[in-house]
């Protein structure tokens, strides 16, 4: 957004923007080694395990099924509250699929019985 860019360049001259690639490989790459974290933390986590759901559609019509993890700490006495995953889905949001797609994350993070 070139008006964007010309705003925080008349703000802060020495900014350096990232582009949209940029942006992008970065956010993978974070997800990538932040997986195996949450992972370990999932195993250690109570028996209970709440999902919240949510689905919608991108601007540029790419729809999207985000899952947030949310579980009650005893030894900090609060709630914990994170994102799992984002996943694209390709195919009709029938309730089959959907249930697929929240089952194959779950199984990655191994809290399948959770």
């Amino acid at each position: 957004d070139p008006e964007l860019q010309s705003m925080f360049e008349m703000l802060c001259s020495k900014v350096d923007l990232a582009s949209r690639v940029t942006v992008s490989r970065d956010i993978k790459e974070i997800f990538t080694i932040t997986r195996a974290n949450v992972s370990k933390l999932l195993a250690n986590s109570p028996r209970s395990l709440h999902a919240g759901i949510d689905g919608w559609t991108s601007p540029n019509i790419i729809s999207v099924l985000g899952i947030t993890i949310q579980y009650f700490n005893r030894d900090e006495g609060k709630i914990i509250s994170f994102i799992l995953d984002f996943i694209i889905l390709k195919r009709r949001h029938t309730g089959v699929y959907l249930a697929e797609e929240l089952a194959k994350a779950f199984q990655e993070y191994g809290i399948e019985k959770k």
